[in-house]
């Protein structure tokens, strides 16, 4: 995403101040950790990670709960994976699934996850969460010269 778009976000989502978690199920080697901040930079607005506890442990990926604007929805993506590894969780086809979350309210928004990897479940659960948006507002002020010229019955002069 262009940096200035994301600058020029006037009434689209900018953060998640106020979200929270449940899950029924997450894999032992990962957690799931909240994200409040603004969105920065190019984007996205991530509302939630889910990362493994070892870093160590190569094989396992990363994902984010991304917010997504343009369809008002939340998905879950995994970071660096591989084109073909990505495309399967993309599309939930040989046992990678959880790209999209599913929509269980909109005011607060809560979405339930089910995330599988490699025919593995690593994470099922629901997101809850509200969106801040920034707005911008233009007043324009304009100033125009003026003169009260009066007649001053005291003095029988002008007065100004």
């Amino acid at each position: 995403m262009d940096k200035d778009k994301v600058a020029k976000r006037d009434g689209k989502a900018r953060s998640a101040p106020k979200s929270s978690e449940q899950h029924t199920f997450i894999h032992a080697d990962y957690e799931i950790v909240l994200k409040r901040r603004p969105i920065e930079g190019t984007g996205p607005l991530v509302i939630a990670e889910l990362k493994p506890r070892d870093t160590k442990i190569g094989a396992l990926p990363r994902f984010v709960f991304r917010w997504d604007e343009g369809a008002n929805h939340l998905d879950v993506d995994p970071v660096k994976v591989s084109k073909a590894e990505k495309s399967q969780f993309q599309h939930g086809i040989g046992g990678y699934y959880g790209h999209r979350t599913v929509r269980l309210s909109s005011s607060p928004r809560v979405f339930a996850a089910d995330i599988g990897w490699r025919a593995e479940r690593i994470y099922q659960g629901q997101i809850t969460f509200n969106l801040a948006r920034e707005v911008a507002t233009e007043t324009v002020l304009e100033l125009r010269p003026f003169m009260d010229v009066g007649f001053d019955k005291k003095n029988d002069g002008i007065s100004g």
